[in-house]
C-alpha cells in the first residue's frame, strides 16, 4: 500500500535515501519515511535487526558460474538475528 499511496509503480531501491548502511534498518525507515504508517505497532523483537532489501541482486541460481539469474525479485523485509551475526563475524575473524 505504501508504494501505491505514494503513486509509485516500483518500490524504492535501498540506496534511495542515502542511509548509513546498504540495507536500511526498519527503525531508520520508520523515522525517516512514511513506512511506519503501514506497519503494526510493536512488531519488532529487540534482539533482531529488521532491514529493507531491494537492490536487484542477481545470483548464480543455475550453477553455471555466472550471476545471471534471480532467485526472486522484489522487496524483502529481512529479519537478522544480531546474536547470529555476531557469531558469523567471530568465525570470519578466525578463518
Amino acid at each position: 500500500m505504501w508504494a501505491i499511496d505514494e503513486g509509485r509503480s516500483l518500490w524504492w531501491h535501498e540506496d534511495t535515501w542515502g542511509t548509513p548502511i546498504d540495507e536500511p534498518e526498519i527503525d531508520w525507515m520508520v523515522e525517516n519515511t512514511q513506512l511506519g504508517q503501514y506497519l503494526p505497532p510493536g512488531a519488532s523483537i529487540e534482539t533482531n535487526r529488521y532491514v529493507y532489501d531491494n537492490d536487484d541482486d542477481t545470483f548464480d541460481a543455475d550453477d553455471d558460474g555466472c550471476a545471471d539469474s534471480m532467485l526472486w525479485r522484489g522487496v524483502s523485509l529481512n529479519i537478522w538475528d544480531q546474536k547470529l551475526l555476531d557469531v558469523i563475524e567471530i568465525a570470519d575473524e578466525i578463518t
